[in-house]
């Protein structure tokens, strides 16, 4: 276990033809634990898909690498707006219970608005990291069920490298796609100063008809990136980096619908922006690494929902003639911002013994303005609408350390200490009743870890690792009742421990990796759904206990030269203990894959003496799931899909064509079937889509 020196940055430049020849599997460089390190020497549960992977797969989003990552699931219904899970550990209520970062810097937000992060596009990525949870000591608030990683390409200071790709494809009963992206990295001065340059565009044609309007393939989607890294070393010693993304999308109508059919005169636009900027410095004195890291988030999302049908009801029990009221929009806006700033120490000398210990703080704000439209009629009050601002200040210091007992056995301890300071002001109306909320309050925690790893050799080794993960509390809308009813002001955190036994071995001359670990999971006062005595006023409390067990494996076998085969398998039956208002002892909780597992081969040889040839074909299962909500009396399944995608090029020196096949057999299961709460219809899986890629590395 040894930290990997600044010259370990050397940058690798994806390329068609890398690797062709080697009997060996790929060395993984992570910085999981905030020190680099091979990713077969990590002690966790971690997995890591590296920029040649993404690039072999054309994936550009998380949901479409998620099942290569065990016990990882992950969708949307549009860009921005995505539920995330890891390793059972997923609510609808409270916070996230992923973290996400982006380089050195945090995205997540403690607020309740937990569907709603950045979308980030798998443009140019070095690696994306995904360990699995809880990460509550070295990542703190919303790790508990884990953490991912996106770590961007960073600028080469002593090689020119560029690359450009272009994508064209048809959608099975749709539109067309096309996107077009390229990178620029420059030495602007010899091993002192670089610029990485990326821009991007993706347009994805669509595949859901309106039969109302007679208009098809409405929800057509365009994504633009532009992202500029700069990266200084005036001395080998120390090095500063700037980053700067830029990402703007606009869809005409959510990804909702019935088989790929929408009857709805209401449009349901998604328009998200984000800007964001994270500048890193580190210096390295020799015994100590200091890095200090400021990050800038500014997120902007504007979206509408139709909610004639959830509504058509209570407008009938008003009185109203039938056709006077046709369609009711709810239009959401949503603006968030997002400062903080890390400072970290570290050992960085290779010894027995190696620590980090860091302080971080972190202010968000956000706006949220909501409020229902009606045509062609008006009501002279607004069904619902909700002016809400939240603010939040979080605050903790942290440590971890290890030792090297003997030549084969580590321990590691660390701790996190956690404060955060909530203030909500809300002006809300629901079915013309007003009511105003303001809460103020604090929430801390202490989160500890353990970890020994035993190494039988360089290649072999077992680990047994004990951590606390937690995430922040929150409000409820006190005056929701009128007055009739109690409701409780605030909801306290909750917290959970996971205790995993993993095994990490390199064989036959580390032609094979392969990881695997079971573990046992403790989720209490889990943030919960309620229901104030003798009514129908909803609110949340900390009123559940979720225990299971789960398991993560995951191989990949280089079996000869140029073909290289990966897989992976997460199963988990974490599930609820004790009763709730909404779940019963024995439910699982809601939207967690009981079950996933993939299968990948990736084949290149050579044709002649200058042409390579490629074949990729990637198996992916998702296990079935639910959402239950017992105080309807609604359990809503979640079924369970299989989706292939295959792809045939060749490539030559440094250029690669391919015809690909995503959800080669046209899979039509549905994500999320609905209507559910605000979405009118189905999130639907995207059909079939066939088509072309080129690339060019220079």
């Amino acid at each position: 276990m040894c930290a990997l020196p600044f010259s370990a940055l050397a940058q690798e430049q994806p390329t068609p033809n890398d690797g062709k020849n080697s009997l060996q599997l790929q060395e993984i460089v992570v910085t999981a634990q905030k020190f680099r390190e091979n990713l077969q020497d990590v002690p966790l549960s971690l997995s890591a898909i590296t920029a040649k992977d993404i690039n072999a797969w054309g994936a550009t989003s998380l949901e479409q690498l998620q099942y290569s990552i065990p016990n990882l699931s992950a969708f949307q219904y549009g860009p921005g707006v995505e539920f995330i899970q890891i390793g059972g550990i997923s609510t609808d209520v409270g916070s996230p219970t992923v973290g996400q970062y982006v380089d050195e810097m945090s995205i997540t937000a403690p607020t309740s608005l937990d569907i709603y992060t950045p979308d980030i596009r798998m443009l140019d990525m070095q690696r994306v990291e995904v360990l699995r949870g809880p990460q509550g000591a070295l990542y703190g608030e919303g790790s508990m069920g884990g953490t991912i990683r996106y770590i961007t390409a960073s600028p080469s200071l002593t090689k020119y490298y560029g690359s450009a790709e272009i994508e064209g494809g048809a959608i099975t009963d749709g539109g067309e796609n096309y996107r077009a992206d390229g990178v620029l990295s420059v030495p602007l001065i010899h091993d002192v100063l670089g610029l990485r340059l990326v821009a991007g565009y993706e347009r994805d044609g669509g595949w859901i008809d309106n039969s109302v309007t007679g208009r098809s393939n409405i929800n057509r989607t365009g994504i633009s990136t532009f992202r500029a890294k700069l990266l200084y070393q005036p001395t080998g010693r120390l090095k500063l980096s700037l980053l700067v993304l830029h990402q703007k999308s606009n869809q005409e109508n959510q990804n909702l619908g019935f088989n790929g059919q929408i009857s709805s005169s209401v449009r349901t636009p998604n328009d998200h922006q984000y800007d964001l900027v994270n500048g890193v410095a580190k210096f390295n004195s020799g015994p100590v690494l200091v890095t200090e890291s400021f990050g800038y988030l500014n997120s902007r999302m504007l979206e509408q929902f139709d909610l004639t049908g959830l509504f058509s009801p209570v407008l009938s029990a008003l009185g109203l003639p039938p056709g006077f009221i046709t369609q009711i929009a709810y239009p959401d806006s949503i603006g968030e911002h997002i400062i903080n700033d890390e400072l970290r120490f570290s050992s960085s000398a290779r010894g027995a013994f190696h620590w980090v210990a860091g302080v971080f703080y972190q202010k968000t704000n956000v706006l949220n303005k909501t409020s229902t439209t009606t045509a062609p009629g008006s009501l002279p009050f607004a069904l619902l609408s909700d002016h809400a601002f939240d603010a939040s200040s979080e605050f903790s210091f942290y440590g971890q350390g290890s030792y090297q007992v003997t030549r084969h056995l580590d321990v590691q301890a660390g701790l996190r200490y956690y404060e955060d300071h909530e203030v909500q002001q809300s002006s809300s109306v629901n079915v013309g009743f007003h009511s105003n909320d303001y809460g103020n309050a604090r929430f801390h925690a202490l989160n500890p870890q353990f970890n020994l790893r035993y190494e039988f050799s360089t290649t072999s080794m077992v680990y047994l690792n004990a951590a606390k993960g937690f995430r922040s509390g929150g409000f409820n809308l006190t005056s929701a009742g009128g007055g009739v009813v109690e409701v409780p002001l605030t909801y306290a955190p909750d917290y959970l421990w996971t205790y995993r036994l993993g095994t990490k071995q390199e064989m036959l001359e580390r032609r094979l990796a392969f990881d695997a670990d079971v573990y046992y999971t403790n989720w209490q006062d889990v943030q919960s759904t309620a229901f104030a005595p003798g009514s129908a006023v909803e609110y949340f409390e900390n009123g559940g206990r979720v225990s299971g067990w789960g398991t993560d494996l995951s191989l990949k076998a280089r079996l000869m030269a140029g073909m290289t085969l990966s897989a992976s398998y997460g199963w988990n039956n974490i599930a609820y203990r004790t009763k709730t208002a909404d779940k019963n002892v024995g439910d699982p909780v809601d939207n967690a894959v009981h079950d996933s597992f993939s299968v990948s081969l990736d084949y290149r040889r050579p044709m002649t003496a200058t042409l390579d040839g490629l074949l990729i074909v990637n198996y992916q299962h998702a296990g079935a799931a639910q959402i239950t909500l017992r105080a309807y009396g609604a359990k809503i399944d979640l079924p369970a899909h299989n989706t292939v995608n295959a792809r045939v090029g060749m490539g030559w020196e440094n250029y690669e064509v391919s015809l690909f096949a995503d959800n080669l057999f046209n899979d039509r299961h549905v994500i999320l079937p609905g209507p559910y709460g605000i979405l009118s219809a189905n999130v639907e899986l995207q059909p079939r889509v066939v088509g072309l890629n080129l690339q060019a590395h220079f």
